[in-house]
C-alpha cells in the first residue's frame, strides 16, 4: 500500500511511550500500528453503516500478518530472539 499523506499526530508523552512499547513488542513500528488500528476502525464503521460500536473490536488486528503477537512470526518481520 502506497502511503500518500502525512498526518501530524500529537500524543501525550506517556501514551506515545506506551504505544511504542506495544508496537515494538509486536515486531512493528508505532506508525504501522497506528495505521493498522485506523484501517480496522474505519473498516468496522463502514461495515456497520456508519454506526460506531463501543468499545471498538480490534480482535482482528491480531490476525494481521503485518504484526507479530505472542511470539508468532509473520512474513514481514524477523522473529525476535529471546
Amino acid at each position: 500500500m502506497k502511503k500518500e499523506a502525512n498526518i501530524n499526530l500529537r500524543l501525550p508523552e506517556d501514551l506515545k511511550e506506551r504505544a511504542e512499547t506495544v508496537a515494538t513488542n509486536c515486531g512493528s513500528t508505532l506508525s504501522l500500528l497506528l495505521r493498522l488500528m485506523l484501517e480496522k476502525y474505519v473498516q468496522m464503521v463502514e461495515e456497520n453503516n456508519g454506526v460506531v460500536v463501543m468499545p471498538p473490536e480490534f480482535k482482528k488486528l491480531h490476525e494481521d500478518e503485518r504484526l507479530i503477537f505472542a511470539g508468532k512470526k509473520s512474513g514481514n518481520h524477523k522473529e525476535k530472539k529471546s
